[in-house]
């Protein structure tokens, strides 16, 4: 079989009884514990006879999903989430490692359902960066599954120009953003901004001033207008 058609991280038995078959083999060996975890096993018909030998099932405890940004800042600080699923109750323990660096463990107690565990990361330098979570077990397991990693495009950004509106600079500095506060006559060309908040009223700007915005909202710009007496 070709490489990159497989997932030796999980069973996908019906794709591979249909493929086997295509390659003209006579007949199957299937050696399962009966977990099909991708497919539809049973509706599967095979014009090769397939002999079964079943064997235990062992218990595994796997890594289902890993949720991060897509990108980021350099030095901010994001939230890295993992689930978890076990076939067993049982303890656990859960490494953060960045560009392969163990920077943070959590203990975790295990259940039938899933779990999930989550941690803050500082992601220091630009680049893509590369964030894994690892998961250990105490007893014996296939370990193709106890591994996820993505990525982080850590890039600078361009700070928030915020005209008029104090309460919302507090805000945007608060989930990490640059922001750089201006009076309506500060607003100047070019708009070197990565988005605009503007709670002054139309009457403290120039005509050139407005039609600056408006272009610059036209060629993709992002404008967001907070609500106030004058707005």
């Amino acid at each position: 079989y070709k490489r990159q058609l497989l997932e030796p991280g999980r069973s996908d038995l019906a794709r591979a009884l249909a493929a086997a078959a295509a390659r003209g083999v006579g007949r199957v060996l299937l050696v399962s514990d009966g977990r099909d975890t991708r497919g539809d096993l049973a509706g599967v018909r095979t014009p090769v006879p397939v002999d079964v030998l079943p064997v235990a099932t062992a218990d595994n405890a796997r890594l289902s999903g890993l949720e991060l940004p897509l990108d980021a800042a350099p030095g901010e600080t994001v939230r890295v989430e993992a689930r978890v699923r076990a076939d067993r109750p049982g303890p656990a323990l859960a490494t953060l490692r960045i560009e392969g660096e163990a920077v943070a463990s959590r203990r975790l107690q295990l259940s039938e359902d899933e779990t999930t565990v989550a941690f803050a990361a500082a992601l220091p330098r630009e680049g893509p960066v590369r964030v894994a979570v690892e998961l250990e077990v105490p007893w014996p397991q296939a370990s193709a599954d106890d591994a996820l990693e993505a990525a982080v495009d850590v890039t600078t950004r361009d700070p928030v120009w915020v005209v008029g509106d104090a309460a919302a600079a507090r805000l945007l500095r608060a989930q990490g953003l640059e922001v750089r506060e201006l009076a309506p006559d500060e607003l100047r060309l070019p708009i070197a901004a990565g988005a605009v908040v503007l709670r002054a009223p139309a009457a403290a700007f120039t005509a050139a001033q407005l039609d600056a915005l408006a272009s610059w909202v036209e060629d993709g710009g992002g404008l967001l207008m907070t609500g106030g007496e004058e707005s």
